[in-house]
């Protein structure tokens, strides 16, 4: 593991292509709206209780 640290610290902290791809799939959004998305998401199903 240390090993594994000291190669990521070599490359500057970069990501490997295969974790960038990962990421990407993992993630709909790139952006920095989650709290405004479920905020909104929270209104609507409160909304529907009524």
């Amino acid at each position: 593991m240390v090993t594994e640290v000291i190669r990521y610290r070599g490359n500057g902290c970069a990501r490997e292509p295969e974790y960038d791809r990962r990421a990407r799939a993992f993630s709909a959004f790139e952006d920095r709206d989650n709290c405004a998305r479920a905020t909104a998401a929270i209104a609507e199903l409160a909304a529907s209780d009524q």
